[in-house]
């Protein structure tokens, strides 16, 4: 998710989406440690996206 479309959204749902993408990329990691999952770039592409959102709730709670 790109963060100019995270910048519209509210804090609480926010907070909400980071929780999804956490638990979406706990679960990735366990398939990927397990030999289930073969693309291990889309663990990559969870954390930036992670990345993306706590960046969005740091500028949110410091404006």
């Amino acid at each position: 998710m790109k963060y100019k479309e995270l910048k519209n959204k509210p804090e609480a749902e926010a907070k909400k989406f980071l929780e999804e993408l956490q638990d979406q990329a706990h679960a990735l990691a366990q398939k990927i440690r397990q030999s289930e999952e073969k693309q291990t770039h889309k663990l990559k592409a969870l954390k930036k996206d992670i990345a993306r959102v706590k960046t969005l709730l740091t500028t949110l709670k410091a404006a």
